[in-house]
């Protein structure tokens, strides 16, 4: 099973949005987009409004992507 942590590094955006998903699917979780996604940030939050879930990954200006937001599920289902 993957896993994520804050300040997980990747090789591109593409590579943390794939990373992200298989984590969040592998923990048989949902999500839904928070903000649409570019080329630059990935930022995913639990479909259910109540639980405090979040997680994203954004490309710094030195072109690092990095795992900025990492906050776990808060309600269980």
């Amino acid at each position: 099973m993957l896993i994520i942590q804050l300040s997980d590094k990747s090789d591109s955006i593409e590579v943390a949005c794939k990373a992200i998903r298989r984590y969040v699917l592998d923990n048989g979780k949902s999500f839904k987009l928070k903000k649409i996604s570019d080329k630059k940030r990935f930022f995913i939050v639990c479909r259910d409004f109540r639980c405090g879930f979040s997680i994203r990954a954004s490309k710094s200006s030195k072109e690092v992507v990095s795992i900025t937001v990492f906050k776990p599920h808060t309600v269980e289902g």
